[in-house]
């Protein structure tokens, strides 16, 4: 009884790290393509962001993807603008430049949008976006940035795996922290420390991901650092404790 108690554990225990990696490493690719976007022709001043820009989180081999961005003239007179876009074209170093002309009557909004392939990813890996929006007056000058990353599965588009990945990750969270609270009952003052903690960094993982998907890098930074140095507090914890007698 002893021994299956300890088996059912250690399964739990994987089946949780499990879960965690899975969301740790979706979560940091997301941030890493983030920050590496913000750095990708980061030489151009702007007087605002370009906070409608949106893109993918990843795309695979197989596929194409879409950058957009709406801009608007909040001004009472018409208003003709140039938005430059700067896209990787398979190094860092090397750039595809799009100029595109707009030009906005007074309260209207209008949509660009951008294909990107893999062949545009700089080491194979990401492929960086950079949107800069010209002023003209009334216009301020605005940019925007991000990373997509590029994953080598033919099979599956970018959001399916994405969401495979978030679901395998929240699944084996759960059931790996649902079964360890099972079959450690009732709970030492140990185990409920453990059980807390596992909680704890289940729910952090959980807002990486959410974080990490709506491309608040500079939050996300802060949150990987954390849940980083949370990881191994527990591994250093559970360590000790199966030295002592047993994480249990």
């Amino acid at each position: 009884m002893k021994i299956l108690r300890i088996k059912k554990t250690t399964w739990s225990l994987l089946i949780y790290s499990a879960g965690v990696l899975l969301g740790v490493i979706l979560f940091g690719s997301s941030v890493w393509g983030s920050i590496e976007a913000f750095l990708f022709e980061s030489a151009l001043p702007a007087d605002e962001t370009i906070r409608s820009l949106k893109c993918p989180v990843m795309i695979t081999s197989s596929q194409t993807g879409k950058v957009t961005a709406t801009f608007r003239n909040p001004g009472n007179r018409s208003a003709m603008t140039t938005v430059r876009t700067y896209i990787t074209d398979g190094l860092f170093s090397l750039v595809r430049e799009v100029n595109t002309r707009i030009q906005l009557e007074p309260s209207e909004t209008k949509e660009l949008d951008w294909t990107i392939y893999p062949e545009d990813a700089a080491w194979e890996r990401f492929i960086l976006v950079r949107v800069y929006s010209l002023r003209s007056p009334p216009l301020p000058s605005r940019t925007g940035s991000c990373g997509i990353l590029l994953v080598n599965i033919p099979f599956l588009t970018g959001n399916q795996v994405v969401a495979l990945i978030s679901v395998a990750s929240i699944s084996g969270m759960a059931v790996g922290l649902g079964t360890w609270v099972s079959s450690n009952r009732p709970l030492s003052r140990r185990n409920r420390y453990s059980t807390q903690t596992m909680g704890v960094l289940a729910a952090l993982v959980l807002a990486g991901l959410i974080v990490g998907i709506l491309r608040w890098w500079f939050i996300g930074l802060f949150l990987f650092t954390f849940i980083v140095l949370l990881i191994v507090v527990m591994i250093t914890y559970f360590l000790i404790s199966s030295e002592n007698g047993g994480a249990g």
